[in-house]
């Protein structure tokens, strides 16, 4: 919890309109940025405060190839069948659909300032988790094993899920290597590491674990954005509270490897080249089941009378 997280990557923190600990174009493009505001306590009551912005850690997305194994629990295991057991890449050789990639997936809240107690203003903590916690498994989700339950659950896939589609991928996969912003109005995307569609395990084709798991925690966070399970945490219409967001929104998040080797002084965006950060990161031999750590942008009104935000 301490000596595997970026502490850096909280910045910059831009209150009243001033960036602190960073550059402002770490943050989203379309972040709040007028420096007064109004918001409504828990009463309805106006209350007048100035705009704060940051990059939260708020959850953590763990892949295993051990159905139930709860590697950030410390390797607890739960009772699940082993049919189904997940891997990496399949041996070309002994396979027919070789270098496939099939795990299972665990989402937790981790709120690391509330619980180290470094952050107490809570209107600015729109998900109001305060301790770790287990939200999410894939074992029990049948639409992460099949394509085509998953496409019933999202029948939008039919429209991106195609290589026509796909060719808009490119330009994404620049920018967000280049220069560190994915577009979200390519949702289908996740810059280079291939398609978001459909949010299924199955992906086909090499590369690696590092690019599969990223990949895989994308479609993770979009699935649960399509089912409302998360939301828009910045931008003007979520200063006060979070809002829907039917399609991820990329800009949104940064991601940080926790294990098995740490990302100690840097992030990386969704769809930014594995080559930039993952290569001296994979454990040879064995593999690995990364855990990442999930960071997005909080816009909120910071009240200017004391506790006149929980009243």
């Amino acid at each position: 919890m301490i000596t595997n997280t970026c502490w850096t990557c909280i910045f910059p923190i831009i209150m009243l309109g001033a960036a602190i600990g960073a550059d402002k174009d770490e943050a989203p493009a379309d972040r709040v940025k007028q420096v007064v505001c109004l918001c409504n306590d828990t009463l309805g009551v106006p209350y007048p405060g100035y705009t704060y912005g940051f990059w939260y850690p708020s959850k953590l997305i763990e892949f295993v190839r051990m159905a139930g194994c709860l590697s950030a629990l410390g390797g607890e295991t739960l009772s699940f069948s082993k049919h189904g057991q997940g891997t990496w890449e399949v041996d070309e050789f002994t396979e027919e659909d070789s270098n496939a990639t099939s795990v299972h997936y665990h989402y937790y809240s981790f709120p690391i300032l509330l619980i180290l107690n470094m952050f107490a203003k809570t209107e600015c903590i729109k998900d109001h988790y305060a301790d770790i916690d287990l939200l999410y498994m894939s074992e029990v989700d049948p639409t992460w094993y099949d394509d085509e339950i998953c496409y019933f659950t999202n029948p939008e896939s039919i429209m991106v899920a195609n290589p026509i589609a796909l060719l808009a991928c490119t330009p994404e996969a620049l920018s967000a290597t280049a220069l560190g912003k994915p577009i979200d109005s390519l949702f289908w995307c996740a810059g280079s590491w291939g398609p978001v569609y459909p949010f299924t395990t199955n992906i086909h084709g090499g590369g690696g674990s590092m690019r599969h798991s990223s990949l895989l925690t994308t479609r993770v966070l979009a699935a649960l954005h399509r089912r409302f399970f998360l939301k828009r945490t910045y931008g003007k219409d979520a200063m006060c509270k979070s809002t829907m967001a039917f399609f991820i929104p990329k800009t949104q998040y940064k991601i940080t490897m926790m294990y098995p080797v740490p990302e100690k002084k840097s992030a990386h965006v969704i769809g930014q080249s594995e080559l930039f950060w993952g290569t001296s990161r994979i454990v040879p031999v064995t593999g690995e089941d990364p855990i990442y750590l999930i960071w997005n942008w909080n816009d909120c009104c910071m009240s200017m009378v004391p506790g006149s935000a929980g009243h």
